[in-house]
């Protein structure tokens, strides 16, 4: 009987340990997203900010 437990008890470890590097690999996918999806935004409005300071330029000379 005390071997079953220990056995139960080793598949419960190696569950948590498959759980936490899911978790991790989950987590590292959404920061990498939502890295992705902040420098988009800051290069869209560095060029719209570009391209209306030279629009701003040609207009004055």
């Amino acid at each position: 009987m005390e071997h079953q437990y220990i056995d139960i008890e080793a598949h419960i470890r190696v569950a948590q340990k498959q759980r936490s590097q899911v978790q991790a690999e989950l987590l590292l996918a959404g920061w990498q997203k939502c890295a992705r999806a902040v420098k988009n935004l800051a290069q869209r409005r560095l060029h719209a900010h570009i391209v209306a300071s030279r629009s701003s330029a040609a207009a004055i000379y």
